[in-house]
């Protein structure tokens, strides 16, 4: 491997230096540090099993990356429609 002069090695000594992080940072910033996964959001979306014509599903696959997003904003466009439509 060949030696890159802006991250040389790690001599022994700074290596016997080292702490963990959770000793050195502000707890609570090693705590957003360390967190995983996905922001909790405001409102939790619902899980729906739902039949549907395998035309659409094809389609909708054939949109590719994104595609849930997509299809949610396509029925809640429905939805406002829906409300905004005489009785």
């Amino acid at each position: 491997m060949a030696r890159d002069p802006d991250a040389p090695e790690a001599t022994e000594e700074e290596l016997a230096a080292m702490r963990p992080a959770s000793e050195v940072l502000h707890p609570a910033l090693y705590a957003a540090l360390t967190k995983r996964g996905r922001p909790k959001a405001a409102r939790k979306k619902a899980q729906l099993t739902l039949r549907v014509d395998p035309a659409v599903i094809d389609a909708d696959r054939a949109t590719g990356p994104g595609r849930h997003t997509r299809m949610s904003e396509a029925l809640a466009s429905g939805v406002r429609r829906l409300a905004k439509a005489p009785a």
